[in-house]
């Protein structure tokens, strides 16, 4: 993306000297601040990665002939990776833009979406280090991008190769983080009409438009109106005048997402990426983008509204542009007292009446409420039936129980006949009653009263009490804490694991293993004490070194681990002590560091065989 350069010429009274260059003494600092930029990091550094390997692909001509690949993290594979097919990163090109904050190859055309030079770092806000393989030319370059002392990358493997020319980033992401990552490619890709190769999941959605207006696309989904430059998606400017100008041309309808489309370099878009940035020159153009937007929906709501065009014309162009609230919201008159406003048929109950069936919550019972004067036509389901009144009655009403959603409107294919076409307005199949199940006749079940419905009272960490019968409870398959009144429990027990209050006189109808506040205390001390012991979780490769061995623990929530040291101090002792002797042997070998925050097995190995030599050495 075109970003303004300006010359600037100095005048000086003393002879040219030598120019002193900016540099970077420490890139911790410099991360830390670029870091600042981003509101949301991971959907960040996604969008930079994946727009990244697009812009490497129309730069070799691949773009669109061959899909990018993107593997998004789950839960057997933490890893988020981007291999595009592009020109691939020479060392020459790595040594002198990718390391270098502020270098860029994109900052003098408007076919590529970067030019800030930071987003090729942007993984740096979330990780201090992630992978970078390049392939060029039959060769593979195997690079480490890590913030050790002084940061930088690392060249740990190069070797011949038959793949493609291109690039690949990779990684690695933590378990609670998975979801984020999937939503960030979700949100990056969701507008893009190009191939893409999906890894680790096959959910990702690409969205088709509805229907095209100019340099609008309707999508159906969120009700709002967006920017969608080169394809990633920026919310309109809201705040001061521009706000309140853009809400005069709203455009987007309920349950459609309007997405104008922009070049690169029409708006400024901010350093982060992350949005447009809010200054009088944007918010000009914006404005100037709803006028010409407005002007779209007026031409089309003339169309509507010209009565020479035919009815069933002027309602399919409604229903192919009813994304748009300016076209939605247009009335059009069907005859015989009947209208089309919006999603709604409106009518004059002397000329038309329909009763409307709703679920209600009284037993199974759906019953009908007053007959209604318009309907949403969303809602409407029509049905036909050859069978009797009583049977289709039962039917439909088991088959009502049986949705979700909102409340139903049945209307028979008869009464609908009598619309104007109303093949256009109602697009739902015909509901077949011959097809649908007749159900049972009801039959009480209720069971006789014993003495095993006796409630007990679960108890829980906000104090707040549910009830359950003691019948249900003691189908349990895992043993529970027993108490007999408040005055002997543990509160903070309770909170850890599972306690239910049951009077004295019912104590002889529990049935499952339990234990007393005691005998938990105990147990959940036996049972995790070992996992208690420990510095931080490393995966089985990381434990192949000898020394990590003692600092392994696997993972254990920090309430039980709090709560397992108020039992014993002696567990926060113990690990006080290791996390001592672990930050000693990390600031004598610093790769561990970077080892512990790589998932790939082929990093992983070469670390441990660095680390492994250094040691050696030192022996």
């Amino acid at each position: 993306m075109i970003i303004n350069n300006t010359a600037v010429k100095i005048d000086s009274n003393v002879e040219p000297t030598k120019a002193l260059n900016f540099g970077i003494s420490d890139v911790r600092l410099v991360v830390d601040i670029l870091s600042k930029l981003y509101a949301h990091p991971i959907q960040t550094l996604v969008q930079e990665y994946i727009c990244n390997g697009r812009d490497a692909m129309r730069e070799a001509g691949t773009w669109g002939k061959h899909p990018i690949v993107i593997q998004v993290p789950n839960s057997l594979d933490p890893v988020f990776k981007v291999r595009d097919f592009g020109v691939g990163i020479t060392p020459d090109r790595m040594e002198n833009v990718f390391v270098n904050y502020g270098s860029s190859t994109k900052r003098n055309t408007n076919t590529q979406t970067g030019g800030f030079g930071i987003g090729a770092k942007s993984a740096f806000s979330y990780t201090d280090s992630f992978g970078v393989t390049s392939f060029v030319d039959g060769v593979r370059y195997v690079y480490m991008a890590h913030l050790g002392e002084q940061g930088g990358v690392l060249l740990i493997e190069k070797s011949a190769t038959k793949e493609s020319n291109g690039v690949e980033i990779s990684i690695g992401v933590k378990p609670k983080d998975i979801h984020e990552f999937y939503n960030a490619v979700q949100r990056c890709v969701r507008f893009w009409s190009e191939p893409i190769k999906f890894v680790g999941t096959n959910t990702i959605v690409q969205e088709k438009p509805m229907t095209t207006l100019g340099d609008m696309s309707i999508y159906k989904g969120e009700s709002r109106t967006i920017f969608l430059v080169d394809g990633i998606e920026y919310p309109t400017l809201r705040d001061s005048e521009s706000f309140y100008r853009s809400r005069d041309y709203e455009l987007h309808s309920s349950g459609h997402v309007v997405a104008i489309h922009v070049p690169n370099g029409f708006f400024k878009i901010a350093s982060s990426r992350e949005r447009l940035e809010n200054n009088d020159d944007n918010k000009q153009k914006q404005s100037s983008m709803f006028n010409r937007q407005t002007k779209y929906v007026e031409f089309i709501r003339d169309k509507l509204t010209n009565e020479k065009e035919t009815l069933s014309g002027r309602l399919s162009t409604k229903n192919t542009y009813s994304g748009l609230v300016g076209v939605n919201g247009v009335v059009v008159p069907l005859g015989n007292g009947l209208y089309f406003s919006g999603n709604y048929l409106r009518w004059d109950k002397e000329y038309f009446t329909i009763r409307k069936v709703r679920r209600g919550r009284r037993g199974s019972v759906h019953y009908e409420v007053d007959s209604v004067d318009r309907f949403n036509v969303s809602q409407v389901t029509l049905f036909k039936s050859s069978e009797p009144d009583n049977i289709t009655a039962r039917k439909l009403n088991y088959w009502l129980s049986q949705r979700v959603g909102a409340d139903d409107i049945l209307l028979s294919v008869e009464q609908a006949n009598l619309i104007p076409c109303r093949e256009t307005i109602f697009t739902k199949e015909v509901l077949d009653v011959s097809t649908l199940p007749i159900p049972a006749k009801a039959t009480s079940t209720k069971p006789k009263k014993t003495a095993r419905e006796a409630i007990a009272k679960r108890l829980r960490s906000d104090k707040s009490v549910s009830h359950h019968k003691i019948h249900d409870l003691n189908r349990a398959s895992n043993w529970v804490t027993i108490v007999e009144s408040e005055s002997d429990i543990d509160w903070e027990l309770v909170a850890l694991t599972t306690v239910y209050m049951v009077p004295k006189q019912n104590l002889d109808l529990i049935t499952i293993p339990t234990k007393t506040v005691e005998e938990t205390k105990k147990f959940l001390l036996s049972q995790n004490r070992a996992n208690a012991l420990g510095v931080s979780y490393f995966s089985d490769r990381v434990k192949q070194l000898p020394c990590l061995k003692k600092f392994c623990t696997r993972n254990i929530q920090s309430d039980l681990y709090a709560y397992l040291v108020k039992i014993d101090p002696s567990i926060k002792a113990h690990n006080d002590a290791l996390q001592k002797e672990y930050d000693s042997i990390v600031a004598k070998y610093p790769l561990i560091k970077v080892l512990t925050d790589v998932y790939s097995k082929e990093s992983q190995d070469i670390l441990l065989k660095e680390i492994t030599k250094q040691m050696k050495e030192d022996k």
